[in-house]
């Protein structure tokens, strides 16, 4: 492994790494101050569907 695909790899790992901090950063964000209006814009049955399937994924497996 030659020096520059060795920058290369590092530098798509970081990238990587700060495209999945920025998308928690943002899942954080809008599930504190959003998710709750972002779930109620959907039609109501719809909306407490999505939560329970989202939370039933993250906490059953």
């Amino acid at each position: 492994m030659d020096k520059k695909t060795e920058v290369n790899a590092f530098l798509i790992s970081v990238i990587l790494f700060i495209v999945a901090l920025v998308l928690l950063v943002m899942f954080i964000y809008f599930y504190f101050k959003g998710g709750v209006n972002l779930f109620n814009s959907i039609p109501q049955t719809n909306g407490t569907n999505v939560v329970n399937s989202i939370n039933s994924n993250s906490y059953g497996g």
